[in-house]
């Protein structure tokens, strides 16, 4: 079973074992401009999440953040 969650170099093997014509600098790129998201382990490793990849390669769209950032205080309307 293959891994969800991976290095830029691992998503990009992946990405070639399973024949997604895509470039590791293009990983990399979509990675460091915040297009799709990643989480930052260490000073400077990033994991990609292959799914999601995969989502924005398939509809050209990155997946919507949230409007709030974790463990910030929200505003409840009050109905």
């Amino acid at each position: 079973m293959a891994q969800l969650m991976n290095t830029i170099a691992g998503t990009y093997e992946r990405c070639q074992s399973e024949g997604v014509g895509i470039s590791r600098n293009l990983i990399r790129e979509l990675a460091l401009s915040g297009t799709i998201p990643t989480v930052l382990v260490g000073k400077n490793t990033r994991l990609i999440n292959f799914d999601v990849l995969m989502n924005f390669l398939n509809t050209g769209t990155p997946e919507k953040k949230p409007d709030y950032n974790a463990g910030d205080i929200r505003r409840i309307e009050v109905r």
